[in-house]
């Protein structure tokens, strides 16, 4: 967020001090460069990781982009930015399909994918290794006896004015909670593994939103109504997207308070006791890394991200609802101003790793596994829910994902069929609307399944007995496995079908898949990872 707000308005600063929109307090102000003589640039929007603005000449935007990669090189060693320019003529028009604002984001792209990717020097003769990133280590951290790369000692330097934007932006959590300022903070305790969730979310469709919505603006007459248009959509996602995450934190608190009736069962409340202490207040449990736009990346207990994210993407919807709802863009097609009006929803993926884990390879993973949840969508056409994916890395083997998957998670059940691997996996998983591919492939669904075999009297504290349904799955083999705890069914998936209870198994595959998936494995394997945030109703097996 430094790179679009305090960077930002510093590079606007240096190349055109006071004549911009852009304020200090990272507001855009609704100031048109055509109508103010003073003005030399306006910014349209910024957010999610996206910068557009209109200046008064190509070497005015230059100087800007020109200052703002400076900072960069010298504030946050790593990471780097993408510009294209758009110089407009008196015959060009801002919008409409082949519109200045298409064709800069085709520059863009091109821009993107012909760059030459940064090649850091790894080192020569005798280097230390960074521990997050792998890089050789050019600074020492005393307070944290490590030794550590450039871009970790940027970061280092940038926490004050992390913590004092967490303040204001959480001040209400932060006044009861201190900041969790290392990963050992979030939830270890004695003698226990200290595992801690990385989640990446990002909008669905966004960028093809925004096509759309420029596309209704063809001729020249329109360009400050495509403008303000841009303008309006951007911030309309941003405020939905900070209002989510405000809210789902503010859910998690609530679950968190120990006085007074709870809705939720005894694991939040040992839970909250075993919090982390720093001086007199408990440390809040997550961190809010990357918020502004439709993009999320938080860290935080290992036990809360499943939950967690399924929360943000259920309030991310809602409120792309309500501010979704509230813009009128001047657009003569109805049809057109009502589906740019509707919701949006989001994609996460959730990284459970071990505190020590490099964070740059969670991060990736989190991010491998939130791209895969929007192409699981993709493919099957669905545009009417949100969706997760999630891995838990006990080990530090890295691998690609779909390898991952496929070591771990592949059973080969048909004798005859060599090469076939079928899934114990249900994931990814829908948070709102019908499973991918299968009904019950959805979060409902699963969690309250982890509930029955929490609190059902059949499950509650059988411990062998789950591990048992575990390794049956894997060897294909539940149908004993109910014999032998004389097990009538396993409990009922809302929306899956009888061989599915009797074998743990079902045979009814998705569209776009050619192997059958378990639906009971991923709850097993997530018991250990999932306190409740919200309140679950179980669905009796009939």
């Amino acid at each position: 967020m430094q790179v679009s707000q305090d960077w930002l308005y510093q590079a606007l600063e240096q190349v055109a001090p006071g004549a911009h929109n852009f304020g200090a307090d990272y507001t855009i102000r609704l100031r048109p460069l055509e109508q103010n003589d003073d003005q030399k640039i306006e910014v349209i929007y910024r957010g999610g990781g996206n910068i557009v603005i209109l200046s008064r000449n190509e070497t005015i935007a230059q100087d800007v982009v020109r200052t703002l990669s400076r900072k960069l090189l010298g504030s946050a060693p790593g990471l780097e930015i993408t510009a294209a320019h758009r110089t407009l003529t008196a015959a060009d028009t801002i919008g409409g399909q082949n519109g200045a604002y298409n064709d800069l984001l085709r520059v863009l792209n091109r821009a993107k994918q012909q760059r030459r990717h940064s090649a850091p020097q790894l080192g020569l003769g005798v280097t230390l290794e960074c521990r997050a990133t792998g890089l050789p280590a050019v600074y020492y951290d005393g307070e944290e006896n490590r030794f550590v790369s450039a871009e970790i000692d940027a970061k280092l330097a940038a926490v004050d004015a992390a913590n004092d934007r967490l303040k204001e932006e959480f001040g209400d959590i932060y006044k009861l909670y201190a900041f969790g300022l290392d990963f050992d903070d979030f939830g270890r305790s004695r003698d226990d593994s200290s595992y801690i969730a990385v989640i990446h979310a990002d909008g669905n469709g966004m960028g093809r939103r925004f096509e759309q919505l420029v596309a209704q603006f063809g001729s020249a007459a329109q360009d400050r109504a495509c403008l303000d248009a841009l303008h309006n959509l951007s911030r309309a996602v941003e405020r939905s997207a900070e209002a989510a995450l405000k809210a789902s934190m503010h859910q998690l608190n609530e679950a968190l308070k120990t006085h007074g009736e709870s809705e939720l069962d005894e694991r939040m409340r040992q839970f909250t006791v075993g919090l982390q202490q720093h001086g007199q207040k408990s440390i809040f449990p997550v961190r809010p890394l990357v918020f502004g736009g439709d993009d999320l990346t938080l860290v935080c207990d290992g036990r809360l991200g499943l939950a967690l994210a399924a929360l943000y993407l259920k309030k991310f919807h809602e409120h792309t609802t309500e501010h979704f709802a509230k813009l009128n863009f001047p657009i003569e097609d109805t049809n057109s101003k009502a589906r740019l009006q509707e919701p949006a929803y989001a994609c996460a993926g959730v990284a459970v790793v071990k505190a020590h884990y490099p964070f740059a390879r969670a991060y990736a993973l989190s991010e491998a596994l939130c791209s895969h949840a929007k192409t699981k969508l993709r493919d099957e056409k669905r545009a009417d829910a949100s969706a997760m994916d999630w891995h838990f890395a006990a080990t530090g083997i890295s691998a690609d994902l779909g390898e991952l998957r496929k070591r771990q998670y592949g059973v080969k059940r048909n004798k005859a069929a060599s090469e076939k691997l079928d899934d114990l996996t249900m994931r990814p998983i829908t948070v709102g609307g019908p499973g991918i591919g299968q009904a019950w492939r959805e979060w409902d669904v699963l969690r309250g399944l982890i509930e029955t075999f929490v609190n059902k009297d059949e499950w509650r504290e059988r411990h062998n007995k789950v591990v048992a349904l575990r390794e049956a799955l894997r060897a294909d083999d539940v149908e004993r496995f109910r014999r032998n705890y004389k097990i009538r069914l396993l409990p009922e998936l809302n929306g899956g079908d009888r061989k599915l209870c009797e074998t743990g198994w079902s045979d009814k595959r998705a569209a776009t898949e050619k192997f059958d998936r378990s639906g009971y494995f991923d709850a097993i394997e997530a018991l250990e990872f999932y306190l409740p945030i919200e309140p679950v109703t179980v669905k009796e097996a009939a």
